[in-house]
């Protein structure tokens, strides 16, 4: 049975990293991933003014990844028209978010399973997204 390996990291632009980026790589070296989107699900969301939690987001792109290709995803919690707009990093106090893709390959419909993030604002760094949750 062949298996696909998608790989997440954040790749966010310290300026703007509630605009989710993600980036999704085909581990497979023969077989493209066709219509793949990232399904974001919120776990919880706190700002200094506002919070979300407990809603998934519709995907906003799709797209074929070839063998070994990489792909940038947004999640479309956060920008201009969504539910969230962060204008500046350091009102996010707390997040938590799932990201799983799902994608078509071989004619059948798959989905990877789910990746947890959180956004980190301990340690003296600048706020930032990591893998998991921080080791307390």
């Amino acid at each position: 049975m062949l298996v696909l390996a998608l790989m997440f990291r954040p790749n966010a632009d310290p300026s703007q990293p509630f605009a989710f980026p993600f980036v999704v790589k085909n581990n497979s070296s023969w077989f493209s991933t066709n219509d793949a989107e990232i399904i974001c699900e919120i776990e919880k969301i706190v700002m200094k003014k506002q919070s979300l939690e407990g809603f998934s987001v519709a995907p906003i792109s799709y797209a074929t990844i070839g063998p070994g290709e990489v792909v940038n995803f947004r999640c479309g919690a956060a920008g201009p028209g969504r539910n969230l707009f962060v204008a500046n990093p350091r009102d996010a106090l707390d997040a938590h978010i799932n990201i799983l893709v799902k994608y078509t390959m071989l004619g059948f419909s798959r989905t990877s399973s789910s990746t947890e993030f959180t956004w980190n604002t301990t340690g003296g760094m600048p706020p930032h997204w990591i893998k998991g949750r921080p080791v307390d």
